[in-house]
């Protein structure tokens, strides 16, 4: 089961020159770091070699040991490893902790306790044994349902401070309700300052920890309405953003799910939670056909609307279809690439035609701004096969603005959020880099304006509820908010 559940890849700065590097995660073997040589879209994987004993699954961005540079946690079936960035850019595996040695998926670095120290959450899949094997309605071997496996419990690794992680699960709660978790994202979804962990669980209800403030959460998602569809069932949930996708400026969560569920969007509702609002938002038959995982939220045309990009690849066979050969392409599906508007999301199908008409095993996906032109690429993997990079070349005139949010450390704001009004409206995006299935994407927040839009104000929500105003910046440019020092061009 793990080949067919496929791995992520991050895009982060390995080595601070400014710009965004590849790490892709490879079932068996070496995974590969790719520098961004630039100009344009030009990487080169580097010499390094790093041994793995777990089969990859998923990798998270964040600086773990406080050091100023982005580390990695790599996620597998089998032993998970933290890769600290020794620099400059050269990476060496941690041997300090006693990390799980299960099947673990997504993860996200995320300082919950407000100790000014990055912890990390990392969502685990099932209690899997891979000398199980089950068959198709045909009695040919397949793919096992989730169902056929019981679920794990996720885990919280509280950071020490002295270089070194404790697994705090257990005692924070988060034990207690095994699932079979996939992605994860880390925000404040009640308004109350703390961050919390979405969790999206594979055919069983969500997961929403809500972060009590003494290191215990309280499972609230079915109470917030977020742990089932609007019809009462639970989907099989693997991939998860969030982003304003209704225009209030309140960050809404977007699933991805299996075929015949819809992909859902969870509209936020600030003091009540949240509602269904898949069919309202345009997606109640968008999808039907195909099996999501990896999802990217931005505004890839730059017309002040958010987007969507989700991709697509099954896991199972098609009944009633014989056997092809080569053998993973009766598993490659389309990705499906929605465009925002006013009301509603719509399916931009020839609009896109190197994702659309390009089907593949999709799996991990993640949105940057790789060329450093202003709008937002994409990476996708696949459970077989090569990793693609896709290079946006649209924008409709719009313009845009990319912001990087840090504390007075200089260290990044994982938790923070970004507001922009201007005279096309308010948005909000949000700066912390784990999102999506198995990945880890850009960790600046970005936005597109309309052709004409002028900037009226820029503030940043930070990690522990408080807001802070910043100058006016011009637009086309990227810049750095500090906490209580202003901001500068990068």
């Amino acid at each position: 089961m793990p080949e067919i559940m496929g791995s992520g890849v991050a895009l982060f700065d390995r080595d601070g020159d400014g710009d965004l590097d590849l790490y892709l995660v490879q079932g068996e073997g070496r995974d590969g770091f790719f520098e961004n040589e630039g100009p344009g879209i030009r990487f080169a994987e580097t010499a390094e070699v790093l041994e793995f004993e777990a089969y990859g699954m998923g990798v998270a961005a964040g600086d773990a040991d406080g050091d100023g540079d982005l580390d990695l946690f790599r996620t597998g079936f089998g032993p998970d490893a933290l890769l600290l960035n020794a620099g400059p850019g050269e990476f060496r595996p941690s041997g300090e902790e006693d990390w799980d040695s299960r099947w673990s998926a997504s993860a996200t670095f995320c300082d919950y306790d407000a100790d000014g120290r990055l912890d990390l959450f990392v969502t685990r899949y099932m209690d899997y044994d891979p000398e199980f094997s089950c068959f198709a309605a045909t009695g040919e071997q397949d793919y096992c349902n989730p169902t056929d496996v019981p679920g794990l419990p996720d885990l919280l690794y509280h950071n020490r401070g002295d270089g070194r992680f404790v697994e705090v699960g257990g005692d924070a709660g988060i034990a207690a309700f095994p699932a079979r978790g996939l992605g994860v994202v880390c925000q404040d979804f009640t308004g109350d300052g703390r961050p919390d962990f979405y969790v999206a669980n594979d055919t069983e209800a969500n997961h929403l920890w809500v972060n009590q403030g003494d290191g215990t959460f309280a499972e609230e998602a079915l109470l917030l309405g977020a742990a089932l569809s609007g019809f009462g069932r639970p989907e099989a949930g693997m991939g998860v953003d969030i982003g304003d996708l209704n225009g209030d400026a309140v960050l809404d969560i977007l699933l991805t799910h299996f075929a015949d569920e819809t992909n859902t969007v969870y509209l936020a509702e600030p003091g009540v939670g949240f509602t269904d609002g898949s069919i309202d938002r345009g997606l109640g038959t968008l999808g039907l056909a195909t099996t999501g995982f990896g999802v990217a939220l931005g505004d890839f045309d730059l017309d002040g609307f958010l987007d969507a990009v989700i991709a697509n690849g099954r896991v199972s066979r098609p009944l009633g279809e014989p056997p092809r050969s080569p053998f993973f392409e009766q598993y490659q599906e389309p990705a499906l690439v929605l465009r925002g508007g006013n009301d509603r999301l719509h399916d931009a199908g020839d609009g896109s035609p190197g994702l659309s008409r390009a089907p593949v095993v999709g799996r991990g996906l993640a949105a940057g701004d790789l060329d450093g032109d202003g709008d937002l690429d994409l990476v996708l993997t696949a459970a077989e096969g090569p990793a693609r990079i896709f290079e946006n070349t649209g924008g409709d005139g719009g313009s845009w603005l990319t912001v990087t949010a840090r504390l007075a450390t200089g260290a990044p704001d994982h938790g923070a959020t970004v507001v922009l009004r201007t005279s096309a409206g308010t948005r909000i995006a949000r700066a912390n880099p784990g999102v999506s299935y198995l990945s880890s994407g850009d960790p600046r927040a970005h936005f597109g304006m309309p052709a004409g839009a002028v900037i009226e104000s820029l503030a940043v929500r930070w990690s522990d509820g408080s807001e802070e105003g910043f100058p006016l910046p011009a637009p086309n440019g990227v810049v750095v908010a500090v906490r209580g020092r202003g901001i500068a061009r990068e």
